[in-house]
């Protein structure tokens, strides 16, 4: 049977890399959960045209401020 022994600093980090999640690819400053009411019907008709776009509600949301902001806002 093998014997254990505690890991020295170098094996620890490798190991924290190992470990870390992948995650998602940071997009200009990251992003913040928001909780955010939109009516129904509203909502319907976004989830609508962003499967018809191909893309993810945040997608959609994020253009259409994109969109009434501007992009130097």
């Amino acid at each position: 049977m093998a014997e254990s022994r505690p890991l020295n600093a170098s094996e620890r980090a490798q190991w924290r890399t190992f470990k870390r999640k992948i995650g998602r690819p940071k997009v200009g400053k990251g992003v913040r959960v928001i909780s955010l009411s939109v009516e129904k019907g509203l909502l319907k008709r976004a989830d609508s045209c962003a499967k018809r776009l191909g893309i993810s509600r945040a997608q959609l949301f994020s253009r259409g401020l994109e969109a009434v902001l501007g992009s130097g806002a």
